[in-house]
């Protein structure tokens, strides 16, 4: 005995008619054709047979017919009901309005009569306008002898012959449509469509199937996303693909930010259209206005970075994306004493200025022997900063967090100063990249992992080395501490542009390096 190998999937039919035009002798039908698999049956040849049955689904056949026909590229099969071949009964005669039926398909995928029960399925409205046909002759007596006779409105006349005529032509005519029903067009060219789920294919864009109300197992092909949905008691699935829809609306947090000015801003998600949002923080701390509200405000406690998550979800799944703010909140200018005004930032306890010493004077107006500008260009200065030598920067001194070559109140980092920024901004392994300015104007490509999210902005200043020679620039940022390695070396903290790392090393105290001073 052949096995069962096809799967035979009917859908929803859009029922469209003119309201004075002759009733069909026929219905459309179509199916995607499966195989036991699942997968559709493609570009098939395929004899179905087509039996009408009256009562039940074992009842008895008052009609039948065959159709050849080939399935598409997808797996689907177009048929007129009643237009077969090999008939057997008078389709015509069916007596629609007597009795519920039942069609029963049978299939051979080789083209033969070697016929397979695939389904059975009663017809609900698909012969509408054939019971419409049987219903126009119900009644053959005199319209004058009904008891309940119709009554015309504006517009509309009963002649003595009972025909309706329409005495305004250009009037629209307007019909009040049941649930599912659509109605369009003017006098006497209008249609009538059905939305209803039935036993055949309704084309439906997404936005108009989810207004529907339906039931598990209701099938309708999805115009929008040119896929066939099915309804499974909570949520409409992609039939062949499986996916649930309509997928929740894309989260977008917006682009990440740099607030220098203020410690609250406004954020903006993208706008769900299906779903929920939702707001988080992720690491930082501070206080989100309204978390559900796509367009809200968010208050950080304290400078520094922080990362918000935007979630846009519902029964189909999660949409996610973050926004980094960083909040560089600057603290008042300092001036050293040649008149160079820095701004200042706060990173954690710390207060930083934020651009390297320039100056040639020490606080108390003496001259800093041991200061350079890069390649001997005073126009990097503007850029860069100077490049002092350690004992230059320490002004002789050999204390650590001496106050050295700094303003007034502030004075060379220390070692400890150093470490207790590098475990602020996360470990040595990503303080750098936090450090960096983000511009590949000043730092070479690639300029890895720079976020500047702390505010340090430091820039590639690069050094001079022992024997007189200037390297580095765009390439490393080289700052002094104040802690000697020993009588020849003392503790630098380094910054590439290939690297997120803030490194420290020993070197040289005859090089001349960054300073970037720190408050007392």
């Amino acid at each position: 005995m052949k096995s069962k190998h096809l799967i035979f999937l009917s859908f929803f039919l859009m029922i469209s008619f003119n309201s004075f035009s002759q009733a069909p002798n026929s219905f459309k039908y179509q199916s995607v054709i499966r195989k036991s698999d699942g997968t559709a049956l493609v570009n098939q040849l395929i004899n179905v047979k087509i039996s009408i049955l009256k009562g039940s689904t074992t009842g008895t056949p008052v009609y039948s017919e065959v159709h050849s026909t080939t399935s598409n590229a997808f797996g689907i099969v177009n048929l007129n009901i009643g237009e077969g071949t090999d008939k057997i009964g008078d389709f015509s005669s069916i007596a629609w309005s007597v009795d519920s039926y039942f069609v029963k398909v049978e299939m051979d995928e080789s083209g033969g009569s070697n016929y397979t029960l695939s389904s059975v399925s009663q017809l609900l409205s698909v012969p509408f306008a054939l019971y419409a046909t049987k219903a126009g002759n119900g009644f053959e007596g005199n319209y004058n002898d009904l008891k309940n006779k119709l009554t015309a409105g504006n517009g509309i006349l009963i002649d003595d012959s009972n025909k309706i005529i329409n005495t305004k032509p250009d009037q629209i005519v307007n019909i009040n449509a049941g649930a599912g029903i659509d109605v369009k067009g003017a006098y006497p060219n209008y249609s009538i469509s059905s939305k209803a789920f039935v036993d055949s294919l309704i084309c439906l864009s997404q936005d108009e199937i989810l207004k529907l109300t339906p039931s598990t197992g209701n099938i309708v092909y999805n115009t929008t996303s040119n896929k066939v949905n099915v309804y499974n008691g909570s949520n409409w699935f992609e039939l062949m693909y499986g996916d649930c829809m309509p997928k929740p609306t894309t989260a977008f947090a917006g682009p990440d930010q740099v607030i220098s000015s203020g410690m609250t801003i406004n954020i903006t998600g993208s706008k769900p259209t299906y779903g929920i949002g939702k707001w988080e923080i992720i690491t930082g701390s501070g206080t989100i206005q309204n978390a559900s509200n796509y367009s809200t405000s968010f208050t950080a406690n304290t400078n520094g970075s922080v990362l918000l998550l935007w979630s846009i979800k519902n029964s189909c799944g999660i949409s996610k994306d973050t926004l980094r703010v960083s909040f560089l909140q600057t603290s008042p200018t300092i001036t050293d004493y040649d008149g160079n005004v820095y701004q200042t930032i706060s990173i954690g306890s710390q207060t930083w200025m934020k651009e390297n010493l320039k100056s040639l004077h020490y606080s108390d107006g003496s001259i800093i022997s041991g200061a350079y500008a890069y390649d001997n260009v005073e126009d990097n200065v503007t850029k860069y900063g100077r490049l002092y030598t350690w004992n230059a920067a320490m002004k002789g001194s050999v204390i650590e967090g001496a106050q050295g070559a700094c303003p007034t109140g502030w004075h060379v980092p220390s070692k400890a100063d150093w470490s207790t920024l590098t475990t602020h901004l996360g470990g040595m392994s990503i303080a750098g990249g936090k450090m960096k300015d983000l511009s590949t104007y000043y730092w070479n490509s690639p300029n890895t992992d720079a976020t500047n999210e702390c505010g340090f902005t430091a820039l590639p200043a690069g050094m001079r080395s022992e024997n007189s020679v200037f390297f580095g620039d765009r390439i490393g940022s080289y700052f002094w501490s104040s802690h000697a390695y020993d009588s020849n070396n003392a503790d630098d903290y380094e910054i590439t542009h290939i690297s997120p790392y803030l490194w420290p090393y020993a070197v040289l105290k005859t090089n001349a390096q960054s300073l970037r001073c720190i408050k007392n």
